[in-house]
């Protein structure tokens, strides 16, 4: 940490975001243990030259602590045995509490959580960069693009197009996705950031669909 003697225990680089974390030998956690790891987020995030674009996710890992616990004052705190799914986590749709919903689960395996709860149905769930936000189809009215916190929360709409949107992908700065049935009256397009401007990306289309990112 800058200026200062203080240094986290580890540093990753998980995808285009970076996640510290601070070990414990203890049971519980103590708001000091809290602070010191939001401290050394805040610190990475602010003076750090290549933390600064990027997302920075504090982890607390009481070391006699079984399983994930849960986010206290933005940091994740877990134990070690749930430390890798924290990591790696799996987002898929399930009919298993009725319509479609999304689900995260770790890359490990472990207990399903349910993120949404749309009346109509959610479907085609895709990860943001920032690993805290995940972009998943609603077809209430007509398929729109939603945003929702990978933590669990409500919902935000991210994206609408009257002709309804579907199939998204999201790299660092942009999302894309088809807007239209997929058929010769669709469009490839993209957008920059929540209710930004959606931009033609490859126009009238026929046919094609299901667009993905090349990320260097």
């Amino acid at each position: 940490m800058p200026m200062e003697s203080r240094c986290a225990d580890v540093v990753l680089l998980v995808g285009v975001g970076v996640m510290v974390i601070e070990l414990k030998g203890k049971l519980y956690p103590s708001q000091a243990d809290l602070d010191q790891a939001v401290a050394y987020a805040r610190d990475l995030r602010n003076y750090h030259r290549e933390c600064n674009s990027r997302d920075v996710t504090a982890v607390l890992v009481p070391t006699r602590m079984r399983g994930y616990q849960q986010m206290v004052d933005g940091v994740h705190v877990t134990g070690p045995d749930a430390l890798a799914g924290l990591i790696a986590r799996v987002a898929f749709t399930s009919t298993r509490t009725g319509t479609s919903q999304v689900f995260l689960i770790g890359a490990n395996g472990g207990q399903a959580m349910q993120l949404t709860h749309e009346a109509s149905g959610a479907f085609t769930p895709t990860w943001r960069t920032d690993r805290r936000n995940l972009l998943y189809v609603s077809i209430a009215q007509f398929p729109r693009l939603m945003l929702i916190p990978s933590a669990g929360g409500d919902p935000s709409l991210f994206a609408s197009d009257d002709r309804g949107l579907r199939d998204p992908a999201c790299a660092m700065n942009a999302c894309i996705a088809v807007a239209g049935p997929g058929d010769a009256n669709s469009d490839i397009v993209s957008t920059s950031s929540a209710g930004g401007t959606i931009r033609v990306v490859l126009g009238r289309a026929p046919n094609d669909r299901q667009p993905a990112f090349l990320v260097p």
